[in-house]
């Protein structure tokens, strides 16, 4: 089951993306963040109220 990311861990994620590969922070505040089973971090839509989807959107990082 996915949850919403936390605003520190987020943050760093963030932080990685725009120091690594370049990415504007514009583009990437247009989604939520979430985290998953595997500690797989996720970008997609707004969650889906009447469902609990194991992932949504696109996977982009696992943290161990």
């Amino acid at each position: 089951m996915l949850k919403k990311l936390n605003k520190d861990t987020r943050k760093i994620i963030l932080e990685y993306c725009i120091e690594r590969f370049g990415v504007s922070k514009k583009y990437l505040d247009y989604y939520n963040w979430y985290i998953g089973s595997k500690n797989r971090i996720y970008i997609g839509p707004e969650e889906v109220e009447r469902i609990r989807p194991e992932s949504i959107g696109l996977c982009i990082f696992r943290i161990d």
